[in-house]
């Protein structure tokens, strides 16, 4: 059944394309071996099911699958990124949030993630750049924020005030 669909969706593409092609065809001195041609396409192209093998319209269709797989592929990949910038940004408010109630301006906060293949967002490295002047008060912010996301945060300080 698969096989006499083919064929007659070769012979009806076959027919419209030689159809179209010959309405654009222009009159002149090659009109008659144009149209000579386009007949012999058509002939070809309703034998050839009967003859060998069908025309494969499904290798197009592959390749279009392999395409929109690949654009799929960059869409995730792109999504992945947008998802850590937005987690990443959302991190960083929430850490700059606990100094602040601690009175604590930090210089840098970094993370570092990993989107895992179920999606979800792993923190795997915490560093927080602050001021030397704020070695002795950090302590309480730092376990919070070490309670919070569930890493152990490296912390830094600068030599100035």
């Amino acid at each position: 059944m698969n096989t006499l669909r083919t064929i007659g969706y070769a012979i009806c593409v076959t027919l419209v394309v030689t159809s179209i092609f010959l309405m654009l065809l222009p009159s002149g001195k090659m009109a008659k071996i144009v149209k000579f041609a386009v007949h012999l396409f058509l002939l070809i192209a309703i034998l050839t099911p009967f003859i060998g093998q069908p025309i494969d319209f499904s290798s197009s269709a592959e390749a279009f699958t392999w395409e929109q797989n690949e654009t799929a592929k960059s869409l995730n990949e792109l999504a992945d990124e947008q998802l850590l910038r937005s987690f990443d940004k959302s991190l960083r408010l929430q850490a700059e949030a606990v100094f602040k109630k601690y009175e604590i301006v930090p210089e840098k906060i970094e993370f570092s993630m990993n989107v895992q293949s179920d999606r979800s967002i792993d923190i795997s490295k915490l560093e927080i750049l602050l001021k030397g002047s704020d070695k002795d008060r950090c302590g309480n912010a730092v376990r919070e924020l070490n309670e919070m996301f569930g890493v152990t945060a490296l912390l830094a300080f600068t030599d100035g005030t």
